[in-house]
This record gives C-alpha cells, structure tokens and sequence, in this order.
C-alpha cells in the first residue's frame, strides 16, 4: 500500500504459482508469464493512480478560493472539543441540514454522534475542508455526509457527473487519513424549493449511489420514497416555512432512515 498526496492506492498481484509435472522448461515459462502479468497490473495500477491523483488536484485547483466565504464557520467548528472524551461515535458532516439539526443526539439514540455541518456548503468548497473537519475524529465510529447546495436551479449549478466527482474526491480524502471509515452519504433529498431541478438533482444521486455500490466502505443511503408522496411530490409536512429545511418530523423521517441503514451496515 502506497500514499501518494493524500491518496492511499494498492496494488495486488498473486504471487504463488502451482505447477502439475516436472517439466523445468513449463516452470520457467511460466514464472515468466507471471511477471509480465505483474508488470501490466503494477503499470495499470499506476496510471490508475496517477489518473486518480491528476483529477484530485484538478478539482483542488479548479474550486481554489471557495473556502474564504466559510472559512469563520469552519474554524468555529474546528475550535469544538466536546468529542474528545467519546469513543465510537457517528461523525456528522456537511451542509445546513447537518448544523440546524438541534436533536440529532436525541433522535439519534443509541447512536452516540457529533455534528460538524456549516452552512451553505457545497462540495466544491468541503474539499478544502476535509482533512480540518475530519482528522481530529480518530475515534469515529463512522461519517455520515449530506450536502444539498450543489444544484439549486441557478446558473452556477454543477453537472450531477461534476457533484460526483467532488463527492469521490471527499471521500478520498476520508480514508486518506482512516482508509476503513465507513461513509454513509444522504442522498440529496427532495424539497419542494428546489423541486424544478429535481430531474439533475436525482441524476447526480444516481451516479453517487453507481459509485457507492461498486466501492468499499461508502454506502448510500435512500431518501427519495420516503420524502416523494402519493401526489408524486416532495412532502410539505417534512419541511419548515422556507420549504426548503427540515421540519422536525422531517429529521424524525431522516433518522428512522439512517438508522436502519446503519443498524444494517455497522451491526
């Protein structure tokens, strides 16, 4: 296993070879026929990662500068110590949803939790947050992610393959620093706000949920049945005045859903 700027990246080659007969000629060709394949997979693995690492730093350069408007917030975040003394906790991490949370503790029992969510954030902007809000939480039990702010119906909105690639970056970033941290990430959930881009929206849930399904340790968790109704719409109950945040019975929905989906994966 090698780290390369931040990236952890494996590579692994079957090293026994079994051989039926006596013949020294069959042995040798084909321990040679083993080190080519060797030398294709190391190759491969290699441009993989210098791929992986190319995109990663790309997308570093290209939202340079996203992080001053949330910078105040995040360092009030940073500057927080009430996880010190807990152990095996769900670490909380993203946008509004995750810091107007106020009962996440209570609806969250017997998870024991913290929250570190900062207002308005996207993706774009998290990825230079990610190691300050994460790598103080050695004692994670897992992370739960949810950012919404990516598409919102303006003209700034990113293409959902855009908020993909920035979702796997952080999650890059994750097991950079705790490489068998289970992350759980909320699908973007439905509100009657941003209805008119539900279409994008849940087009960029669908390749995130593409990506959590053929990736170790990230899991999606589904949102979208419980917070669509029979009218086909996102359910105003489950949304405060502004229908764009959580209501409490909304967060009561959200937590009935996590759990079971941690309940399934942790347990």
């Amino acid at each position: 296993m090698t780290r390369l700027n931040g990236t952890f990246l494996t590579c692994k080659a079957n090293e026994r070879l079994s051989i039926f007969g006596d013949s020294q000629n069959l042995l040798l060709l084909y321990q040679k026929l083993l080190q080519d394949i060797m030398k294709k997979r190391i190759f491969k693995v290699a441009f993989f990662s210098i791929s992986i690492l190319f995109i990663s730093c790309s997308l570093i350069e290209k939202y340079q500068g996203t992080d001053k408007k949330f910078e105040t917030e995040v360092s009030k975040l940073e500057a927080q110590r009430e996880f010190e003394e807990k152990k095996d906790y769900i670490l909380f991490v993203g946008s509004s949803s995750i810091r107007r949370w106020d009962k996440l503790a209570e609806n969250m029992q017997p998870y024991d939790v913290v929250k570190r969510g900062y207002g308005g954030a996207h993706f774009y902007d998290l990825i230079h947050f990610t190691e300050r809000l994460v790598a103080p939480h050695k004692n994670a039990k897992a992370m739960v992610c949810f950012v919404a702010n990516d598409i919102t119906g303006n003209d700034n909105d990113l293409d959902p393959r855009e908020v993909k690639n920035l979702f796997k970056l952080v999650t890059r970033q994750v097991h950079s620093l705790f490489p068998m941290l289970p992350i759980f990430f909320i699908e973007i959930t439905p509100t009657p706000k941003r209805w008119q881009v539900w279409d994008q929206t849940s087009t960029a849930n669908d390749l995130i949920q593409n990506f959590t399904n053929k990736t170790q340790n990230i899991h999606f968790i589904s949102t979208r049945d419980q917070f669509i109704g029979k009218n086909r719409l996102p359910v105003s109950e489950y949304f405060v005045k502004d229908s764009l945040h959580l209501s409490q019975k909304g967060y009561d929905k959200w937590s009935e859903i996590i759990k079971s989906k941690l309940d399934y994966t942790l347990n």
